[in-house]
């Protein structure tokens, strides 16, 4: 499991150190041409590259013993008596998450019964699972989730006049359910498992 944490880790910063690639080359070409590429080109490309980073940084914090270690000051003032415990961090938006995830997989295969659909609803019931059992794998397939999410939310934003206020408010809803629990929650929960 490690090993696949760690390559996925390495996928999003080279994928993030291309995607920054890609932008200078593109500026430095527009800069020689004489015009630059349409105005979503660079909020799209910025965005997704932070959010690569992000993602690649917190795959790869979250492998440490201790990810979230103090600095020793904290630890000399914060730090629970030697003969108590620390206790474990709650759980209970992992199994809100898990069993919302488990309802979508259902509700994929009532509306259409095809094999797109059928893959949707298997890849986010394997999801809810493991984050309903709190397994490592369920932790780290909420990462594809969140990044696929983060594509259509910046699709959207990019095409905003073409999309509709639906697929708008759907794309931004998803991005915030998987993105914001992938970078604050889980590797806070990883160590726990």
């Amino acid at each position: 499991m490690r090993k696949f944490v760690t390559a996925l880790a390495v996928l999003a910063h080279v994928s993030a150190g291309l995607i920054d690639l890609g932008l200078v080359g593109a500026f430095i070409v527009g800069i020689i041409r004489g015009s630059l590429s349409p105005w979503w080109f660079w909020p799209a490309g910025i965005v997704a590259s932070i959010f690569l980073f992000i993602i690649g940084t917190v795959l790869l914090r979250i492998q440490q013993p201790d990810p979230w270690a103090m600095t020793p000051t904290e630890i000399y003032w914060d730090s629970p008596p030697k003969n108590q415990a620390v206790a474990k961090r709650s759980y209970r938006w992992g199994k809100t998450q898990g069993w919302i995830t488990l309802g979508l997989a259902a509700i994929f295969l009532l509306i259409r019964f095809n094999t797109p659909m059928l893959l949707a609803a298997g890849f986010y019931a394997i999801t809810a699972i493991g984050l309903i059992k709190r397994k490592k794998y369920g932790f780290v397939l909420v990462y594809p989730h969140a990044a696929f999410w983060m594509f259509l939310f910046v699709a959207t934003v990019v095409q905003i006049r073409q999309s509709s206020l639906h697929f708008f408010v759907t794309a931004t809803t998803f991005a915030a359910f998987w993105c914001i629990p992938a970078v604050f929650y889980y590797p806070r929960r990883w160590r726990h498992l």
